[in-house]
């Protein structure tokens, strides 16, 4: 008897937990989705897009290494991936014809200017993180190379390369 309510009690935590992931996870993709939206579908400035964009994959990648059941990390790369893979491509459009627009003065200024923001510093400590755990997963390394790529044109404009 003591056993049995034991491991029903047990039991009963384990569903509890693990429907309160589900949700936390659910609600985190409603945030990723509208933050991506709201910056694909407007007419701000593309620095701020970016802004934006970089910030929620840096977060997601951090979501999706925290300690997830590789199922669940996978599902939710997967997750992210399909509901705004859309949004993701016009922003990163939109910033690469900001980006060829600039000047070497403007490109070292911006990628300074960005270099302390948390996001960035997030993304940067994730990404081996995240690389390692997905590295068969090529939708989810798609994603973050495409990002990287931007960051790292910056950096090739500031330099002259």
């Amino acid at each position: 008897m003591r056993n049995t309510l034991f491991l029903l009690a047990t039991l009963s935590i384990i569903l509890v937990n693990s429907g309160c992931m589900g949700s936390r996870l659910t609600q985190q993709l409603k945030w990723h989705n509208s933050e991506l939206k709201r910056a694909a579908e407007s007419n701000m400035d593309p620095g701020k897009k970016l802004d934006i964009l970089l910030e929620s994959v840096a977060k997601m990648m951090e979501e999706s290494i925290e300690p997830l059941s590789p199922k669940k990390s996978v599902k939710y790369v997967q997750k992210y991936v399909r509901q705004n893979e859309g949004y993701i491509a016009i922003i990163l459009k939109d910033v690469g014809k900001w980006q060829d627009k600039m000047s070497p003065f403007q490109t070292i200024q911006y990628g300074l200017s960005i270099q302390n923001k948390p996001f960035v510093q997030t993304f940067v400590q994730s990404l081996p993180k995240y690389k390692k755990k997905y590295k068969q997963y090529a939708f989810a390394i798609g994603l973050v190379d495409d990002v990287t790529a931007v960051l790292i044109k910056f950096g090739n404009k500031a330099l002259g390369i």
